[in-house]
């Protein structure tokens, strides 16, 4: 949604001064990353994004690049878990662990060792 209505307004504004270009643009979970080419283009995008009309109770937010989120990734070695789940394993984690949003957690890879 939030994609099409930039798009919409890149061509509303074709005999425009500005021609924004993008070198990327990705869905995240809960949010999407637009990579501007240059400060024209960003500069263009952070005085669009506030007219954008989307669905109700929309939120958009512009976030500069230096406070955007980054993943961690983390490496554990768990004892004796071979019969466990990967949610069982996060659940232990929770348990043990004043850790917060670990519902947020995905296993990216596991090995078991002999």
């Amino acid at each position: 949604m939030v994609r099409e209505a930039i798009l919409d307004e890149i061509c509303e504004q074709r005999q425009g001064a500005v021609k924004p270009y993008f070198t990327g643009c990705s869905f995240r979970r809960g949010w999407l990353l637009i990579s501007c080419a240059n400060q024209e283009t960003a500069n263009w995008l952070k005085a669009t994004v506030p007219k954008l009309k989307l669905f109700n109770g929309a939120q958009i937010e512009l976030v500069a690049e230096a406070d955007m989120p980054r993943p961690q990734i983390y490496v554990g070695y768990f004892a004796k878990t071979e019969k466990c789940s990967n949610e069982d394993i996060l659940q232990l984690l929770k348990g043990q662990n004043r850790i917060g949003r670990i519902g947020d957690w995905r296993t990216l890879n596991r090995v078991e060792r002999v």
